[in-house]
């Protein structure tokens, strides 16, 4: 088996640590309204720690997927703007320098494809939704650039609250 087919969740033991469960999930398994709650605790708290990690060319390199999102909407490109919107969030997952953030972040993006969430890709392409979208993008990378931590967590749960409001949860 591997990680990429079947996800394993992360257990917390008193007196044992951290382990991987036992426990596999197919990914039919899951439904939107759990997706979409662990993107909250994940994507918020990546934003978070990428905003204390201040790094400055992982926030160049979030700073250039969402000028190239720019360029998609621009040039009415919906499926480029959401490989792009997946690498914008990921990249954030990478800046958080946590690797159990990062993998969960890649696990629920594999999800995504996986479940109808998938469907936003279509339901969502109307410019005005992709424009603010990446409004909320931008404003989730000045409050990484600035080191405000709260700010970033905040801003990156209004945008999944938006997200939720697209797809109709």
């Amino acid at each position: 088996m591997s990680w990429s087919h079947y996800p394993g969740w992360i257990i917390i033991q008193s007196g044992n640590g951290i382990i991987v469960s036992d426990n596999k999930h197919s990914p039919v398994d899951y439904t939107i309204e759990e997706i979409l709650y662990v993107r909250d605790l994940v994507d918020s708290h990546c934003a978070r720690l990428a905003a204390l990690a201040n790094n400055e060319t992982i926030i160049n390199k979030i700073e250039l997927l969402h000028f190239r999102m720019e360029n998609s909407i621009h040039e009415n490109n919906v499926a480029e703007f959401y490989m792009l919107d997946k690498q914008f969030h990921l990249t954030i997952s990478e800046a958080s320098h946590n690797r159990v953030l990062l993998d969960m972040s890649r696990m629920l993006w594999e999800q995504r494809v996986n479940i109808p969430y998938a469907g936003l890709d279509k339901r969502s392409g109307d410019k005005n939704v992709l424009i603010k979208l990446n409004q909320q993008h931008k404003a989730i990378i000045e409050a990484i650039r600035a080191g405000n931590a709260d700010n970033a967590l905040q801003r990156a749960l209004l945008h999944l609250k938006y997200v939720r409001e697209i797809i109709g949860y």
